[in-house]
């Protein structure tokens, strides 16, 4: 079985300490991962392994990043709704 995906960022958005959970099962059965962007994984040499790691703590940290950047902006916009609808209300007197 050989699972392909864009990179490795898109097979797996976990740390690298829960994708290495991940990476071990997968390597012990023999599965070949290959992305279209960086070709087949290799999780048998120690520069694939720590390559790896490293991406997948980046990526881990961006989505991090994105996710609480979402919600301040969700929470800054409900906090404006009030604000929006009092202005509209004014509008229709």
């Amino acid at each position: 079985m050989t699972p392909l995906s864009w990179d490795l960022s898109r097979f797996s958005r976990f740390d690298s300490i829960e994708a290495r959970r991940w990476v071990y099962f997968l390597r012990r059965e023999g599965v070949k991962v290959v992305t279209v962007k960086e070709g087949r994984a290799d999780w048998t040499r120690v520069e694939g392994r720590v390559m790896n790691a490293i991406k997948s703590e980046a990526k881990h940290q961006f989505l991090l990043g994105t996710a609480e950047q979402a919600s301040r902006g969700k929470s800054q916009r409900a906090l404006e709704v009030p604000d929006l609808l009092a202005a509209e209300l004014s509008k229709t007197r």
